[in-house]
């Protein structure tokens, strides 16, 4: 967008689209001292028009932000947009900028001040802010029950899973093999549990949980397992991930 603004008759137009603040002050400075001397400006930007920004989701006012001269950050433009519902789940938000996709966890920087995830925005940013009915973990195998599990404020151990789950079925799983199976885009990922070790609990106490992630909970026999897998993930992934399973019987 070109813009151009009428200062003084000793002046004219002046050109100022892609300028900063400080090149028009040394621009204007420059010519007016050619009429004046000792020449102080203040120079402020009302408003970029061409420069914004949409905040859509879970947000009391979703909806096109303007960039002004104050740099708008993620933070900002949350409460800008009248801050959270109560159903957004800020452990998932998402920023489109250039035709890539950025995971935010704003919960994050409300709770433990982790600037990194209070980004500048840029004009044409998207910034999604996730519904946390969307965010669940998945309960199957020997479990006392199995469910969809909601995740509170994107944060869930191993640990508060299995006891939602109402714990292990002792009488027919394998405690030795609890599984976290993560789908991800890209690269699915298997964590394996073994209940039996003493430490077990401590270590599914750190085990962060993610939306989406299935717990299995193993079954006795290599066959069940196997079964269970080809059903949730695809067939080449599964023959190599039930060889590992059965090698590590």
């Amino acid at each position: 967008m070109r813009m151009v603004t009428y200062i003084t008759p000793y002046v004219g137009n002046i050109h100022v689209a892609d300028k900063t603040v400080s090149e028009v002050r040394a621009e204007l400075t420059r010519e007016l001292s050619k009429y004046f001397k000792k020449v102080k400006l203040d120079i402020r930007v009302l408003s970029f028009q061409a420069h914004r920004v949409a905040v859509v989701g879970e947000v009391m006012r979703p909806g096109v932000q303007t960039i002004n001269e104050t740099p708008l950050t993620v933070a900002e433009a949350i409460t800008r947009a009248g801050g959270s519902t109560k159903d957004s789940d800020f452990a998932n938000v998402a920023l489109a900028r250039d035709g890539k996709l950025y995971k935010l966890d704003v919960q994050a920087l409300y709770e433990k001040g982790l600037t990194t995830q209070n980004l500048l925005l840029k004009a044409g940013d998207v910034l999604n802010i996730g519904d946390q009915k969307d965010s669940k973990v998945f309960v199957m195998g020997e479990a006392g029950r199995q469910q969809a599990i909601q995740i509170n404020k994107g944060r869930m151990s191993l640990s508060q899973a299995l006891a939602e789950a109402s714990g292990v079925d002792f009488n027919t799983s394998r405690p030795g093999d609890i599984y976290v199976i993560r789908a991800g885009d890209m690269h699915p990922e298997i964590f394996q549990l073994d209940a039996e070790s003493p430490d077990a609990m401590i270590l599914a106490d750190q085990f962060p949980l993610q939306a989406h992630d299935t717990l299995f909970i193993g079954t006795a026999g290599v066959t069940q397992w196997s079964r269970v897998l080809n059903q949730i993930l695809p067939g080449s992934f599964t023959a190599i991930m039930s060889q590992a399973a059965m090698m590590g019987m």
